[in-house]
């Protein structure tokens, strides 16, 4: 996994997610670049923090993530069944 942060890029570029062939790209902190003279008229830049990562890593992540999402409606639906 790699980190960068300030990341310029198009528009289409500035998804939040983008999955390529084999790495994973996660934009956050995605902003307009202000307008300077070294950017023409017209021309719309992006800059964002990305976070890179192959596929693999992506789905081992993912998959944690919807484990502890598992784990606290469980807990959630054990407290609410609790409560009748």
């Amino acid at each position: 996994m790699k980190e960068l942060k300030n990341v310029q890029g198009s528009k289409e570029a500035a998804k939040e997610l983008i999955i390529g062939t084999d790495t994973v790209y996660i934009h956050s902190n995605i902003r307009k670049a202000e307008k300077t003279d070294d950017l023409m008229e017209g021309e719309d830049l992006y800059v964002y923090d990305e976070i890179q990562m192959s596929k693999d890593e992506y789905l081992e992540k993912i998959q944690k993530e919807l484990e502890i999402s598992n784990s606290a409606m469980a807990d959630l639906m054990m407290m609410v069944g609790g409560m009748e």
